[in-house]
């Protein structure tokens, strides 16, 4: 994917509460990404604690995390923006990735979801 060309938004580094409790910031927006249907913005997110080594949260307890980012931060980013978009996808990593870019050792879950007004409803592809 050619990165120049992307219209990002980076995280500022502020804790964003999630059900779990456990430490999440955002890494990134990628506003112009595609997705099958359309534009599909990324929300990359970074949560140390999903970590394979030394970590203490697992993929259960991040998948509540991961609908309740979509729920409690996504769709209000999407609003301020006043960006429609079909897809969302969300991720979470242990560690800060470089998109695009492949890192074996890092632990990332992702999830697509539409949006319906305020509802994010999980896509299973």
């Amino acid at each position: 994917m050619e990165q120049e060309n992307l219209d990002v938004t980076v995280g500022d580094g502020a804790a964003i509460a999630v059900p779990s409790g456990q430490g999440v910031t955002l890494l990134d927006i990628i506003w112009n990404s595609i997705g099958p249907d359309g534009p599909a913005p990324r929300f990359r997110f970074v949560a140390p604690a999903i970590a394979k080594l030394g970590g203490s949260v697992g993929y259960e307890v991040t998948e509540t995390d991961l609908v309740a980012l979509c729920q409690s931060y996504v769709v209000g980013k999407l609003a301020e923006k006043g960006v429609a978009a079909p897809l969302v996808l969300v991720s979470i990593a242990d560690r800060a990735v470089e998109f695009g870019v492949s890192d074996p050792e890092a632990t990332q879950y992702f999830e697509t979801f539409s949006i319906d007004g305020s509802t994010c409803s999980r896509e299973i592809f």
